[in-house]
């Protein structure tokens, strides 16, 4: 709500809800479509490929690499 308020709403004089809804149409477009998120390394989210169902990890695919007698943890899943 807030990134429409600033980044839209704040620039416009609504007159109307049928001039509030294409506002939003036209912003909702912009922000899915054209707009980068940081939190998504400035990607836009009409580019985010839906995510699959992989199989989670056998615990024989998962390496742990130790330091300070084990104070310091690393793991990894093995080359494939």
């Amino acid at each position: 709500m807030q990134t429409i308020k600033n980044e839209c709403l704040r620039h416009f004089v609504v007159f109307g809800q049928r001039h509030l809804e294409f506002l939003l149409r036209q912003f909702e477009a912009f922000y899915n479509t054209v707009r980068p998120h940081q939190g998504i390394a400035n990607r836009t989210i009409g580019i985010i490929p839906f995510p699959t169902q992989a199989a989670p990890p056998r615990p024989d695919d998962v390496h742990c690499s130790s330091r300070l007698g084990g104070l310091l943890r690393h793991y990894s899943r093995k080359a494939a």
